[in-house]
């Protein structure tokens, strides 16, 4: 007979077969955390053996927390944002790197809001992780969210949903279509481009892209 002993304490037993091979089961779940087992056997006859040298597993059942982006980063110069983009924000960067927090060493999934996969990296010893895509996002809005996955394989729920708003397009150039002379005593009104006036605070009017 094979007795299974957990962290000191006998668990149960086992019998062998004519091949020496044993299998063992617990009747109860095992608690989280570490368990060294040993095993020690008794002979028909009744002696027994020496113990074994331990054999240790970690059990790890919890899911960890929720993981977290913090930012978006954007490197791309030129741009009214640069560096920390925060949720809902806008960027001239279409690989602008999403940071985060997540448990520490596990690894974050980062998902488009219809659920596609869109990479991986791993979060360091201080719990922060870093991602960048590997290809160009689109104009327009971006809506991510990120899964952790823990050493033991236990996935955490998503993380809230952090958006992005890319525009890498120039906008059209702009066009000056009128100066407007407001002093009495000479051309007063509308002004030719090259005219002559005594304004010294004309009126530019013109037209841009919408909401520049």
């Amino acid at each position: 007979m094979v007795t299974i002993i957990d962290n000191g304490q006998p668990v149960g037993s086992a019998v062998a077969d004519e091949n020496g091979g044993w299998q063992f089961t617990p009747d109860t779940p095992l608690n989280e955390g570490a368990h060294d087992f040993t095993v020690i056997v008794t002979d028909p006859a009744g002696n027994s053996s020496e113990e074994s040298d331990p054999y240790t597993i970690i059990i790890d059942t919890q899911a960890p927390l929720a993981p977290a982006i913090v930012d978006a980063w954007d490197d791309v110069a030129g741009g009214v944002f640069n560096g920390s983009i925060a949720n809902g924000g806008l960027t001239n960067d279409a690989t602008p790197a999403l940071r985060g927090t997540a448990e520490a060493g596990s690894v974050v999934t980062i998902y488009k809001a219809d659920g596609s996969v869109q990479g991986s990296t791993s979060a360091d010893t201080a719990g922060k992780w870093s991602w960048t895509p590997s290809a160009k996002l689109g104009e327009g809005m971006h809506e991510f969210y990120a899964k952790a996955m823990d050493e033991a394989g236990n996935v955490s729920p998503k993380s809230p949903a952090f958006r992005l708003e890319v525009d890498t397009i120039a906008p059209n150039a702009p066009i000056i279509t009128g100066a407007e002379d407001n002093v009495a005593g000479g051309v007063v009104g509308a002004l030719t481009n090259g005219g002559l006036t005594n304004d010294n605070r004309p009126t530019f009017s013109g037209t841009a892209e919408a909401n520049s």
